[in-house]
This record gives structure tokens, C-alpha cells and sequence, in this order.
């Protein structure tokens, strides 16, 4: 009904609006026609296909996770009876490949080209298929020799002894090799702002000069559009300027608000406005802002990332197995927590199971609203059509 509606006053609106122009004008009217139908159409695919979702396929598609999450063996190295079973019963939104789930392109092309198909069989959905995929001390595919690849440099040297133009190159021969692959999701590129050498986060940093890293940042986005792989920036809002590492350790980032904006966001903001696919969340305390984890506080979330950032994709946590995270929230609770701060996916909570069921019985009990995972879905669906309008 709702989806109708608005179809309907769409060409109402174009109707009045025909009426009132001057016949000059027609073209770009009948222009602007063409792609609100075309909107809308793809409004009501979009919305069919998240009804047609059971509550748990639809919490499922919020969860991207290491296959081994899925059948408790690993590593996965191909689609055994196991992993069917798993995959088909619990099609969950991506399922992201490390070191011992890579060993070369045969093996890799039919474990993911498998994956594919048992997700479009369960759900009519294609998977994301993701991998770490930055360069430097951050690659999955290009340090093994058997690839054949050229390994991108980290981040802080290709600023070093390259321009935007290069790093633009480098995005679209990423996202393109890993194309071939059957990847469609890359974890890249890195966009905090970092100038101490002894930060965890350094190498993988275009720098410390924050209108610099978003020029690179904004480029390599452009690159990975141009491949057709979705790319991820991380770790919003930046912790580039936190002691400490969050996969052993909380870590706190100790500015203001406006102090965030005239640093560490705008590398963020460029990538928003470069059109990039996915906001990943850091696991930082920003003490001024919060007391949660940046992925866990609306305040970060919802109220910078969606509302002064004006960021309508897709957002995903860092990995919720990382101590910053796993040391104070139960898998059980992390999922919800995340999803009510405004998140979409949740990555690798440490027990899969735990953080799904903790999800699906939230919603039973009226602690998270069924049409707040439907936002969240409506997003994932919305970028798994445009992933296969671009395979077309």
C-alpha cells in the first residue's frame, strides 16, 4: 500500500509539474520521469523482497561472519555438506575470508562461486563475499605468491611517493583482482588521520594531514567503484590518535565533538560524498561524546554518521570478537546493542549463534522494533541489487 502510494504521488507530482512548464522544458521533465519510475520500481523490488523474508533470514542477512562461525570446524577451505546445511538454514548477510580460507585463485573462485549459489538457493540474495584487502601489513590475496599479484603498499607509503591519481588506480586494480576472485566487498581503504609511528594504525594511514588522507581516501573510493567491488572505509569516527589497539584493548579518543570534525571526520566526509558503499565503526571510546564503544553508541552512530555526516548506506561494526568489545558485552547482547545504536551489520561477534538468537528474541520481546531490522535490511538488499545489476 505504502509503496503504491508513493508511486502514485510521484506521478501526480510529474503530472502537475508537466502542466506548469513551458514546452522547453518537457525533455529534462520527461528526463526526471524516467528515473522516478525507474526509483520507484526499484523501491517496490526492494521492499518485496524484505517481505518475503522470515524474521530470521532477515536478522540472518545482518551478520557477516567467518564461515568456520558457521559449522564450529575450520579451516573452510571449500563448501562441504556441513556448510550447505548451515548456509541454507541461516542465510546470513556475508561471510568474510582471512589467511587460511585463501590459498589460490582455483580454489578460491569455486569456494566463493559455491557461496553464491547456496545464498541466491536460500534466500533469492546474493552474499557478500568479503576480505582485508588495504596493502601494506593488511592483505589477504596479494602476499601469496600464487595470485600472481602485485602487493599494494600500505597506505602511508603509496601517500608517500605517489598522487590521488595513483591511489584511484590502485583502488580500481584492487577491487578488479579481487573481482576475478568472486569478492564483492573489500575492507579498504583505511581513512583515519595518524602521524604517530608508534600507533598501531600508522602504516595503514594516508597520513596525518586530514584534508590529505580524505583526498586519497575519496580517490580510492572512486577506484573501487569504478571495479565494481564494494569498499569499505574504516574506523569511523578515526582512531588514529588513540593509545592503545582495540583488538587487546579499550581505547579512548578524548576530543570534542569540533575537534572530531576538523580532523578525524573529514576524511570520512570525503569518502560520503565520493559515494562510498559501507562506514565501518571502530571500537574507540570517545569520552567526550559517549561511555559505549563508538559501534555501540547512538551518539556516533545515528546522531554524527547518519545526521551531521548525512551518511544513507550501509554501516557495519568493527569485529565484535576484539577484547575493546568482547571484555564488557556478552554476544548475546552486543548484536542488539549495535543494531539500536544504528548499525546495520554486525561483524564477527565471538559466538554467532548467541548474538542471533540475542537479536531474534529482542525483537519477540519488543526491545528492538521488527521495523528497525527492516531498515537495516531494506540497506542490504538495496546493495546486494545493485551488486547484481552491475554482474548483468
Amino acid at each position: 500500500m505504502l509503496a503504491g502510494a508513493g508511486v502514485a504521488s510521484s506521478l501526480a507530482l510529474f503530472a502537475a509539474a508537466v502542466g506548469a512548464r513551458p514546452s522547453g522544458q518537457l525533455d529534462g521533465l520527461f528526463s526526471a520521469a524516467d528515473k522516478a519510475v525507474s526509483e520507484a520500481a526499484e523501491h517496490l523490488r526492494i521492499a518485496s523482497l524484505v517481505q518475503s523474508l522470515s524474521l530470521e533470514q532477515k536478522v540472518a542477512q545482518l551478520f557477516v561472519i567467518r564461515p568456520e562461525a558457521l559449522v564450529g570446524t575450520g579451516p573452510v577451505i571449500s563448501v562441504d555438506d556441513a556448510l550447505r546445511d548451515a548456509l541454507l538454514g541461516c542465510p546470513v548477510g556475508g561471510l568474510v575470508l582471512f589467511d587460511d580460507n585463501v590459498q589460490d585463485p582455483e580454489q578460491v573462485r569455486s569456494l566463493n562461486a559455491d557461496l553464491q549459489s547456496l545464498s541466491n538457493e536460500a534466500c533469492g540474495l546474493p552474499l557478500f563475499v568479503c576480505v582485508d584487502e588495504e596493502g601494506g601489513t593488511v592483505t589477504r590475496v596479494s602476499d601469496k605468491a600464487a595470485f600472481g599479484v602485485e602487493k599494494p603498499q600500505d597506505m602511508s607509503a603509496l601517500a608517500a611517493e605517489h598522487g590521488v591519481d595513483f591511489a584511484k588506480q590502485e583502488g580500481e586494480r584492487i577491487g578488479s583482482y579481487l573481482a576475478d576472485l568472486g569478492f564483492n566487498l573489500d575492507f579498504a581503504p583505511d581513512a583515519d588521520v595518524c602521524d604517530d609511528p608508534d600507533n598501531f594504525i600508522y602504516l595503514r594511514s594516508f597520513g596525518g594531514d586530514p584534508e590529505v588522507v580524505g583526498s586519497y581516501v575519496s580517490a580510492m573510493v572512486s577506484g573501487f567503484r569504478a571495479s565494481g567491488t564494494l569498499c569499505c572505509v574504516k574506523h569511523f569516527p578515526g582512531i588514529g590518535h588513540a593509545d592503545g589497539d582495540s583488538h587487546t584493548e579499550d581505547i579512548f579518543i578524548n576530543k570534542k565533538l569540533e575537534e572530531l570534525m576538523g580532523c578525524e571526520l573529514l576524511p570520512f566526509k570525503a569518502a560520503v560524498e565520493a559515494g562510498v558503499d559501507l562506514v565501518m565503526v571502530g571500537h574507540g571510546v570517545y569520552s567526550e561524546l559517549d561511555s559505549s564503544p563508538a559501534s555501540l553508541s547512538r551518539v556516533i552512530v545515528s546522531n554524527i554518521l547518519r545526521g551531521d555526516l548525512s551518511y544513507g548506506g550501509l554501516v557495519i561494526t568493527d569485529a565484535l570478537e576484539m577484547a575493546s568489545v568482547s571484555d564488557h558485552f556478552s554476544s548475546s547482547e552486543v548484536g542488539v546493542r549495535a543494531l539500536d545504536a544504528g548499525c546495520d551489520l554486525i561483524l564477527t561477534p565471538v559466538q554467532f549463534l548467541a548474538a542471533f538468537n540475542g537479536v531474534v528474541d529482542a525483537v519477540r520481546e519488543g526491545r528492538l522494533s521488527e521495523k528497525r531490522i527492516d531498515e537495516s535490511v531494506t540497506r542490504v538488499v538495496r546493495a546486494k541489487l545493485r551488486l547484481m545489476a552491475g554482474q548483468e
